[in-house]
């Protein structure tokens, strides 16, 4: 967020008359004027309740969203109409040389690791930029495929950088959004909508960039996260003007809280997802057993689209569902079997569910989501045998994995914080990421200490002067990251980044700035 529109809003947080308004934003910076209009400004500042969506994207070094390097992040903020109101937001973060980007990444991305190294924020301070546009107050953060990627990438870079990770996602109004499954659902309801893009497989194809070209919206830099950013604000406005109320359902039932009040225990409802395939338009009918006793975010469901796996899930045994529930499916097919139709949402990441009162206002709705008359009876014909439900959902019950993981980078999932580290996470966030790094707090948990000197040395050179000791101990990290065994083929390490780099479409400026990248880092840490 602009630091003008900041403070605007910190100043003025109710409603102001026209008048007012129009006086301020004349006094607003040309940089904001620039792309925010007046009438919207005026609008924006006439509301009590100022809510906000920020479109996000990042882009990374990697597919794996703990451990990818972050190399730029770009956001702009609309209001609830998608109109601009604030500058936009785009930043590099710097490649701090304990991680290399996968070369094929740079060859999609086309970011220079180099320029990243040299000229990018230092990580901490990279996200501490991200999280004070998150935490304004009543924002929606919302992204595509953002909850498995960009959300993950999000709370990993705010748990290294002894930040709060969890609070922005709901506090004051807050939540988040990813719009993946709310184009599913659009495509499963609305096929009329527009002539869908095809993949090479002869599947419609649901990737931004298909979907951006089908809609006539203008890509510039597909792959480039600002650009990225507007392609997305502009398909949200083609899904709002296309089916305005199919848009508000899904905007409105984001939350947990709303989710629960639409969704109730052996409901029958439709669940729209990608992971259902083209082949079933993205969407399945299914019937609620309930949540997940280890985990109440999480909501079991069973399939009610493929009867003749119910049928096998009536025979086999828990124990036999379990193993074909998590089965490879090349091994399935070999073996001639048959997945359990099971299945979840989370309740804490905007899942698509479809109740029935609304999928009747939607011209074959119902029909489009497989609610069919058949449906039901299936449904009714299960709930009408409830050890059987029971012995489902105890084969979807979680088995939570209680092993910490050696690097403490990775530890996110260990647990929470005491309210001690608690209160340590939120004075990081109120400080100024020097002050915070100047000297250590007193941790109950020591992961959070080795956060802090990782930290820190990300920060040398940035306004933070390292020890001879906390140099050495940066090398040593490094050199550990970088000369590690392969684990699998999206590692990069020093001992395969060179035939990483040959088979990657990298060519010409930007291989020779990759190369440049390498003999940059590798004289940092030796």
């Amino acid at each position: 967020m602009s630091a003008a529109f900041l403070s605007l809003l910190s100043q003025n947080p109710g409603r102001i008359d026209g008048d007012t308004a129009k006086a301020l934003y004349a006094q607003m910076p040309e940089s904001y004027r620039k792309w925010v209009e007046e009438d919207v400004f005026v609008d924006f500042m006439s509301t009590t309740r100022k809510n906000t969506l920020y479109w996000y994207d990042y882009e990374a070094g990697g597919t794996d969203a703990r451990t990818a390097p972050v190399m730029q992040h770009a956001a702009i903020r609309t209001d609830e109409s998608l109109r601009i109101i604030d500058e936009p937001l785009d930043i590099y973060c710097k490649l701090h040389g304990d991680k290399l980007p996968h070369p094929q990444a740079v060859a999609i991305t086309k970011i220079n690791p180099l320029h990243c190294l040299m000229n990018g924020i230092p990580e901490p301070v990279f996200f501490r930029m991200i999280l004070t546009e998150m935490s304004v107050p009543n924002t929606c953060s919302v992204g595509y495929n953002s909850m498995k990627y960009d959300e993950e990438m999000t709370r990993f870079g705010l748990w290294r950088s002894n930040l709060p990770v969890y609070k922005r996602e709901w506090q004051n109004g807050n939540s988040k959004w990813d719009l993946l499954n709310v184009t599913a659902g659009f495509y499963a309801l609305y096929p009329k909508a527009m002539n869908w893009p095809i993949n090479d497989k002869g599947n419609v194809s649901l990737k931004l960039e298909d979907l951006s070209s089908a809609a006539g919206i203008t890509q510039e830099n597909a792959h480039n996260a600002l650009d990225d950013v507007k392609a997305l604000i502009d398909w949200g406005r083609f899904i709002k003007n296309a089916a305005p109320d199919y848009w508000n359902y899904a905007y409105h039932h984001r939350t947990k809280k709303q989710i629960q009040g639409k969704v109730g225990f052996r409901q029958v409802i439709a669940v729209a997802k990608t992971m259902y395939g083209a082949e079933r338009r993205f969407i399945s009918p299914v019937l609620v057993l309930g949540s997940d006793a280890k985990d109440r975010n999480k909501l079991l469901l069973v399939r009610l689209d493929d009867v003749e796996a119910l049928r096998d899930c009536w025979r086999d045994s828990v124990d036999d569902l379990k193993e074909r529930l998590f089965m490879k499916k090349d091994e399935l097919e070999s073996s001639g079997l048959r997945r359990p139709p099971l299945d979840s949402i989370k309740l804490n990441q905007a899942p698509m569910a479809l109740n029935e009162g609304f999928l009747m206002q939607v011209t074959d709705g119902c029909e489009n989501a497989g609610l069919t008359t058949d449906t039901m009876k299936l449904a009714q014909t299960l709930k009408n045998n409830p050890a059987f439900l029971d012995k489902l959902t105890e084969v979807m019950a979680s088995e939570f994995d209680n092993d910490k993981p050696e690097d403490p980078e990775l530890g996110l999932y260990s647990g929470f914080p005491t309210s001690g580290d608690e209160y340590n996470l939120d004075l990081s966030a109120s400080q100024t990421v020097e002050a915070f790094y100047l000297s250590p707090m007193k941790w109950d948990n020591p992961t959070y200490l080795s956060l802090w000197q990782i930290g820190r040395c990300r920060m040398s050179g940035s306004g933070i002067e390292l020890s001879d000791d906390e140099l050495l101990l940066w090398k040593e990290h490094c050199s550990a990251k970088l000369n590690r065994a392969i684990e699998d083929e999206n590692d990069v390490t020093l001992g395969n980044v060179l035939s990483l780099l040959d088979e990657s479409e990298l060519s010409g400026e930007l291989r020779a700035s990759y190369e440049q990248f390498i003999n940059e880092v590798k004289k940092r840490v030796t």
